[in-house]
């Protein structure tokens, strides 16, 4: 019996050699099994992250300001400054631009000002400055910005006389349309406000250009409020949006006009905006004061 006692003493010692055993062999299981569940967790994690940083840096440069509170594409959708040699005045063909014209616009969709800054003005005998923009072009507001007092104020001074060409480039913004159409209808309505009201319009736009943080594209309604403060009418204002609205199946006043001067300026040979013309000549480059001492060497 003593030893019958034994061996069972002997069985049951193994059995629980046996169950420890399996339980360590269970435990290094679910460890391995553990590890591996870790180490998938963190492979999705890090292309999680790096999904994120990809989407964080497409974000930040689709939405870029060189510009600007407006997104990137208003840079690059616009040919950039500068554009390249045009064919000189004297040479080109008659402008093939045959929508009526309004009043005050020359037949190459300019508006003129002189000591008046009246639109449809001269100063007789003065150097001309042409000017090619869109209000939403980057680099036609870093113009604005540089030079706008200054062309004003020799304009009034009866050095020069200015000529401002609105352009549609920045198509996709509904803005770029009735900025410019805008323009055209305060030059061929209100003349005596015009060279105010284009101030403002880009006075409205250059944050886009400045800020740090993301500005919207200005709306068209926002125009009557520019309208307004230039010097028009609470009925001329509204008249005018009313006029150059796009909407309803009708298209905006003078967007024929404007998509034949942006044909017209291509057949010319620009590629970009904004482009600066002193007595017919493409100034190269304008910037750094360049212009103010292109515009001195004349007198």
């Amino acid at each position: 019996m003593a030893q019958t006692q034994k061996n069972n003493r002997q069985s049951s010692a193994a059995q629980r050699r046996e169950t420890a055993r399996a339980a360590a062999a269970r435990l290094q299981e679910q460890e391995k099994k553990r590890a591996r569940r870790n180490r998938a967790l963190a492979v999705v994690a890090a292309v999680v992250v790096v999904a994120l940083i990809a989407a964080a840096v497409w974000f930040i440069l689709s939405n870029k300001k060189d510009d600007a509170g407006a997104p990137a594409t208003q840079e690059s959708s616009a040919a950039a400054y500068p554009s390249a040699p045009a064919t000189p005045l004297a040479e080109r063909p008659a402008p093939k631009v045959t929508s009526q014209l309004p009043k005050n616009v020359t037949p190459d969709v300019g508006v003129s000002v002189g000591s008046s800054l009246a639109a449809g003005t001269v100063n007789e005998g003065k150097p001309v400055v042409d000017i090619y923009f869109d209000y939403l072009c980057v680099w036609c507001n870093r113009l604005e910005t540089a030079y706008a007092e200054e062309l004003t104020q020799r304009a009034k001074n009866g050095e020069i006389t200015l000529v401002y060409h609105p352009l549609v480039v920045e198509s996709q913004y509904e803005f770029s349309h009735t900025a410019s159409a805008s323009a055209l209808w305060v030059a061929e309505h209100r003349p005596d406000v015009f060279a105010a009201y284009h101030n403002e319009i880009f006075a409205m736009t250059a944050p886009l250009f400045e800020a740090k943080e993301k500005v919207p594209v200005p709306q068209t309604a926002q125009l009557a409020e520019l309208g307004k403060k230039a010097g028009l009418t609470d009925a001329e204002a509204e008249q005018m949006i009313a006029d150059v609205s796009v909407g309803d199946g009708k298209p905006a006043m003078y967007s024929e006009l404007l998509g034949q001067s942006l044909q017209q300026f291509s057949a010319d040979g620009f590629t970009g905006t904004p482009t600066v013309l002193l007595n017919g000549k493409q100034v190269a480059d304008w910037t750094d004061g360049k212009l103010t001492a292109a515009l001195d060497a004349l007198k």
